[in-house]
Order: structure tokens, then C-alpha cells, then sequence
């Protein structure tokens, strides 16, 4: 008994808060020095795979998890990697693909981590640098970005005088604008996984109004890929009412060469850039859970933002007034953009275009 509690006396503290604290540190100098140009989110989005560094290290040094340790730096040094483009598939697709192996390695820990022989301590960390491998070549060698299909969509116009548009899907990468034919009310490619089908809900004119709504049906347990984004053309002559949900990923709405008079766009965690218009008037709703909500802004269109930031930065260009959770570009225009922007952990950066 006396061992035991001297052992557990000698176990060494975690280390994993004062690291994180010297990490961002660090970036926060260099963003300041200005060896960094990026944003908040934009650093956050990029080297967020660290924690799993982190995390291992703090581990090893308290020498309680030998294989999650292991696999938690294996892990974190290849999603960090397909963050700078060393990698084919970037953070989010090699982690909906390998979390798995965190359960196999903690299934590990959790059979064998009450021996603490030097025998088991050793076959542990085998199996650790084992796991670590299997993920260095499911990331390069392994076909992972199999099972997915992209298929062409097209919705005609039906003499519809405006209408209500609704796209949701739960990761990837939306791109949303306008150039469809006139007969055409939505037209594009899609992707989606090979257990998922697509399921549109289209109601044909009344009084004039139609309504589409497209999303994913089934439930995605395996790999997914934001390589197959949905790139869809909306009619550009008469009004739209849009709205756009999302779980994870990054949405790109263009509204030059729309007729969108109402917008509504939810996403939980990513990056949603929206380019407004120089002509006519947009009302909506923009939210952001975590992440980074740009705005580009023609020099000629008059903003107005009622702005909900949380923790989030902001970066707003010159003449540009900001009070009391209003935002003002102080422009002297017909066209008028009024929307409610909600940024809870990220960024909000306008940004003036010709």
C-alpha cells in the first residue's frame, strides 16, 4: 500500500494546459510580429491537430497511456500535415476516415495498462508505433477516397415567378451561384457518399412561387469527402428566397448574378464566404457557430450588420464605423444589404471589392 501511494505521489502532473498556453503563445507572437499573416480562425483551422500532439506528449510524460499517447502524436502530425498540403486530403476528411483507430488504442491502454512491467510496457509501445504506421499509410497509400459519387441535378423553371430555395447537407463544400439558364430554376453536380442518396423535395408553382429543397438521405457512419462538393447554378432573373445549412465544411455563396432578395445560412463549424451583390436589396440571416464568416462587399453597396460576435475577432476596412453591435459601411447607395450576422467562436471579416 505504501508503494502504491508513493508511486502515485511520483506520478509526474499534467503538462498538457501550460504546453497549450506556451503553443498559443507562440503563434500569438508571430502573428503580432507579423511572421503569420493569417486570421484567428485562419491559424485555428490550420494547426487546431496540435492538441492531439499535445495531448500525446502530456501522455508520455505521465506515462499513463503508452498506444493513445503514440497514436494521438501519429494522428496529430498527419491531420496536421494534410492542413499544409502535404497530404492529399486535408484534416476533416483524414479524421471522419481514421478515428477509429482512438477507440482501438484506448481499447488497448484499458486491457494491458495495469501491468506495468517493463515486458508490457515495451509490447505496448510496439503496438502504439504499429497503429502509428497503419495511420501513415491509410493517409498516403490506401484509396480513401473511394465511395463517393457525384451525379448531375437539374430543376426547370416550371414559370415560376420566384422561389424558395433550400440546400442542406452535413460536411463538405457548398458553392452556391447564380448563371443557371432561364428555363432552369437550379441546375449543378452533386456529391455524395454511396449509401447516401440524394432527396429533393420540389413543389411546383403556386401563384407563382415554387419551392426546392435538397439534401443528403441516410446517415453516414463511414468516411465522407469534401472532394465531391455540391456546385449548384441558381436562376438569375427572378427572386430567391435562399437558405443554406451545414454541419461541417465551408459554404461559398455568389449573389452578383443572382436575384436573391432573402438569405438564411447556418453552419456549425468551418467557413462560410458570402459576396454581396452591387446592385438591388438582400435582407437575411448569416450564422456561425465556430469559424470564419467573410463577407466581400462591392465599394458601391451600402452594409448594414447587426452583429452577435461572441469570441470572434473582426476586421472591417477603412470608413467603416462599428457600435454597439452595429455595423455601418457609411455608403451612399441605392443598393442596400441589411443582415443579422451571429459569430459565436472565429472571425467576421468584411472585405471591400470593385
Amino acid at each position: 500500500m505504501e508503494n502504491k501511494r508513493t508511486n502515485e505521489i511520483r506520478r509526474p502532473h499534467s503538462i498538457f494546459f501550460p504546453f497549450l498556453l506556451v503553443v498559443m503563445g507562440i503563434f500569438l507572437l508571430l502573428v503580432n510580429l507579423g511572421t503569420i499573416q493569417n486570421t484567428a480562425w485562419g491559424i485555428i483551422s490550420t494547426y487546431w491537430p496540435l492538441i492531439f500532439i499535445i495531448g500525446g506528449l502530456d501522455g508520455l510524460y505521465q506515462r499513463n497511456s503508452w498506444v493513445g499517447s503514440l497514436v494521438g502524436i501519429g494522428l496529430g502530425t498527419v491531420l496536421l500535415l494534410g492542413n499544409l498540403h502535404y497530404l492529399q486530403w486535408n484534416s476533416l476528411e483524414l479524421l471522419l476516415r481514421l478515428w477509429p483507430i482512438l477507440l482501438i488504442a484506448w481499447g488497448l491502454d484499458v486491457a494491458f495498462g495495469r501491468d506495468h512491467s517493463a515486458w508490457n510496457t515495451l509490447g505496448r509501445v510496439g503496438l502504439g508505433l504499429l497503429l502509428v504506421a497503419g495511420i501513415v499509410w491509410l493517409s498516403i497509400a490506401s484509396p480513401l477516397n473511394g465511395g463517393i459519387k457525384t451525379s448531375e441535378f437539374t430543376q426547370s423553371l416550371d414559370g415560376a415567378q420566384q422561389s424558395s430555395l433550400k440546400f442542406s447537407m452535413a460536411a463538405g463544400e457548398l458553392s452556391v451561384s447564380g448563371g443557371s439558364a432561364s428555363s432552369v430554376l437550379v441546375d449543378g453536380s452533386i456529391g455524395l457518399p454511396n449509401n447516401m442518396t440524394l432527396s429533393p423535395d420540389y413543389q411546383a408553382p403556386e401563384d407563382g412561387n415554387s419551392q426546392l429543397t435538397l439534401e443528403g438521405a441516410g446517415v453516414v457512419m463511414g468516411p465522407f469527402s469534401t472532394s465531391a462538393p455540391w456546385k449548384l447554378k441558381v436562376n438569375p432573373d427572378i427572386p430567391l428566397d435562399l437558405t443554406t445549412i451545414m454541419g461541417v465544411g465551408n459554404i461559398q455563396e455568389d449573389l452578383t448574378k443572382t436575384h436573391v432578395d432573402t438569405i438564411s445560412s447556418d453552419l456549425a463549424v468551418g467557413q462560410t464566404v458570402l459576396t454581396l451583390p452591387a446592385t438591388g436589396s438582400v435582407k437575411g440571416r448569416i450564422q456561425v457557430a465556430v469559424g470564419e464568416l467573410v463577407l466581400r462587399v462591392p465599394k458601391s453597396t451600402h452594409l448594414i450588420l447587426h452583429a452577435n460576435i461572441g469570441a470572434a475577432g473582426k476586421q472591417l476596412p477603412a470608413g467603416y464605423t462599428s457600435k454597439d453591435g452595429l455595423i455601418d459601411s457609411n455608403t451612399s447607395s441605392t443598393s442596400l444589404v441589411e443582415l443579422t450576422v451571429n459569430v459565436a467562436v472565429g472571425d467576421l471579416v468584411i472585405q471591400e471589392i470593385p
